[in-house]
């Protein structure tokens, strides 16, 4: 079934004859309660609570910066120490390579991974 905006609806109710719609309400679509609760998770959820990966993706864009952040992600940490970043190409893995003193330094800030102490490259 077709729906039409508010505003074409009533141009047919208005020739018609019938009376126009004067809500104000706002018609949204339908999202799965399982994106929902998702969505409000990753948000809300305490860090406490975490893995040391999820942490990190969390923060990632402040991390690599928005730039790198679009091109690789954190893929896992083996045995705290060494993390493991999944690149899209050999480009940005240049980048993160250019990068990787201030990364570690960036990590190392954050009390939850302050044992994270080198860096490897894998293909997303």
């Amino acid at each position: 079934m077709p729906y039409f905006s508010r505003r074409i609806e009533n141009m047919i109710a208005n020739l018609r004859g019938l009376p126009p719609n004067a809500s104000r309400a706002v018609e949204r679509s339908e999202k799965s309660m399982g994106n929902v609760m998702q969505r409000w998770l990753k948000e809300h959820l305490p860090e406490a609570l975490l893995r040391l990966e999820e942490i990190i993706e969390r923060r990632w864009p402040e991390i690599v910066g928005p730039a790198l952040a679009n091109y690789c992600q954190p893929h896992r940490v083996v045995r705290d120490s060494i993390l493991f970043i999944a690149v899209a190409n050999s480009v940005a893995q240049y980048a993160l390579i250019l990068k990787r003193d201030e990364i570690l330094r960036r990590l190392q800030q954050m009390p939850e991974c302050r044992r994270v102490i080198e860096i490897r490259y894998c293909r997303q």
